[in-house]
């Protein structure tokens, strides 16, 4: 097991179809503690937490029935 720590990246814009949302909350569940403890084994590093809800920050092309300053989960 490694230890958890929060770690700030660089992301490019939001290809055809994907939304960028700026994280508001995550859930750290059951699953992603078993990979913490290397219960279960996944490819490092890894971002937990995709139990999220936060805000529509940037849409990339083709995206349709959201707008930036969304509420989203």
């Amino acid at each position: 097991s490694l230890p958890m720590k929060i770690e700030e990246v660089d992301l490019d814009p939001p290809q055809a179809n994907e939304v960028l949302v700026k994280v508001a909350a995550a859930g750290v569940c059951h699953s992603d503690l078993s990979v913490v403890a290397g219960v279960r084994e996944r490819p490092l590093p890894m971002v937990l937490g995709h139990e999220a809800s936060g805000v529509v920050q940037e849409l990339g092309p083709g995206v349709e029935g959201l707008e930036v300053g969304d509420h989203v989960v």
